[in-house]
């Protein structure tokens, strides 16, 4: 329910951005934060919607019997250098600056640090000009 919560507050951005955002999956319930999770979970899905490009998508997947979320989408993507520098605070790539997208580089951050302490993971893969697809296990 707070994916599809985040889905409904994040569509008229992904409206404008010519984005479509899915979700699929099943019940995922956590005993934790639910203002701490619900936004990293909002976090995740806002940037697949930001970095992403007009008539893309982003795809969330929810998977309660493993306990994970995956997050997909078919956006601008990231190098190396990006993906290894992403949690770093206001941390932002070039092609993230020079497209003028808003924010600050502290999202990220927060995610890590709060996956941190509740013992959390985040895999990234992405690929420039092709996507990312983000991984939140708990």
């Amino acid at each position: 329910s707070v994916v599809n919560q985040i889905k409904a507050h994040l569509t008229p951005l992904a409206e404008e951005k010519g984005v479509r955002i899915t979700v699929t999956g099943d019940v995922f319930q956590l005993i934790y934060n639910k203002e701490l999770f619900y936004r990293i979970i909002f976090n995740l899905i806002e940037n697949a919607v930001k970095y992403n490009r007009e008539g893309g998508y982003v795809n969330v997947t929810v998977s309660g019997r493993e306990r994970y979320l995956v997050i997909q989408d078919n956006g601008i993507g990231m190098d190396t250098q990006a993906v290894q520098n992403i949690f770093e605070p206001f941390y932002r790539s070039d092609l993230s600056r020079s497209q003028k997208i808003p924010g600050s580089g502290l999202g990220m951050s927060i995610v890590k640090t709060v996956m941190d302490r509740y013992g959390g993971t985040l895999e990234i893969d992405s690929v420039l000009g092709k996507g990312t697809k983000v991984k939140f296990k708990i």
